[in-house]
């Protein structure tokens, strides 16, 4: 044994805690009491809940981010302490909205999006507005009914009244 090496490490073990550092873009979408769904990277299979306990009151100008603390009422077995960890916030729940895939969004970083919908047999551009987009789905705000069949990234080009043959999205 060195001097000075390490002998061994304590853990806190009356509650778990999970500590991440988000942007500070996304501080207005934060807040305390918030929950969240968390998987280990380790473990990404489980998942398990999560509450926002904490946001930190300064931002760490160095980094530009700001710490927030989560609390994990039941953690999985197998959770440790510095386990790099996946954290997906509940940032707002809309209900009767209209969600694509978001493979379906066209030109999306040109401030202009669009969808290709069918309509008969042949395809149509519809300028759409966005509003949510999460993982693999997007929020349609306006420019798009329910229930509209959109077509999906495809390496074929596509020109507005296009005959089209659909199938259905396999899942």
């Amino acid at each position: 044994m060195q001097p000075g090496a390490t002998l061994f490490e304590l853990a806190a073990g009356d509650h778990t805690e999970l500590v991440i550092e988000p942007d500070e873009r996304n501080l207005a979408w934060i807040r305390e009491g918030q929950v969240a769904r968390a998987s280990a990277d380790a473990f990404p299979d489980r998942q398990f809940d999560a509450r926002v306990d904490f946001v930190a009151p300064a931002v760490d100008a160095r980094r530009g981010s700001i710490e927030v603390r989560l609390v994990v009422p039941d953690p999985p077995p197998g959770l440790r302490p510095d386990m790099t960890v996946s954290v997906e916030l509940a940032v707002a729940t809309e209900h009767d909205v209209v969600v694509v895939p978001s493979e379906a969004l066209r030109d999306v970083t040109s401030g202009t999006p669009f969808v290709w919908v069918v309509e008969g047999a042949r395809v149509a551009r519809r300028p759409v507005m966005l509003g949510l987009r999460g993982d693999g789905h997007s929020e349609i705000v306006s420019g798009l009914d329910a229930g509209a069949e959109v077509v999906l990234a495809t390496d074929r080009p596509i020109s507005d009244g296009q005959r089209v043959r659909t199938r259905p999205e396999v899942r």
